[in-house]
């Protein structure tokens, strides 16, 4: 007998922002040094690369200088989850560590 678990299971109507709500954390967990995967699986035309990307032209709106918005996807809004966090770590002084006056 096959048993199978879901994290989550959204419906059409659900927002870019839910979606990602649901995904964040392994942007999180990248940027700390851990792999992590998202997989969208459903059937043909059903939103899979609108979810993960955004609509059409949007990424290349962001590689033009654009921001990450409401209608961006999963992916564009990951990038930008994981150079903030390495940015964080970055800037943080490390334990022992004094700030230099």
């Amino acid at each position: 007998k096959l048993h199978v678990s879901f994290d989550a299971a959204l419906d059409g109507s659900s927002r870019q922002e839910e979606v990602y709500a649901h995904v964040h954390e392994c942007a999180a967990a990248v940027a700390d040094g851990f792999n992590a995967t998202v997989f969208a699986y459903g059937q043909t035309g059903t939103g899979k690369t609108h979810t993960m990307f955004g609509p059409p032209g949007h990424v290349q709106e962001l590689c033009q200088g654009g921001r990450v918005s409401s209608r961006s996807g999963v992916i564009p809004r990951a990038i930008v989850d994981v150079f903030d966090r390495v940015h964080q770590l970055v800037l943080q002084p490390k334990a022992g560590e004094e700030e230099a006056a």
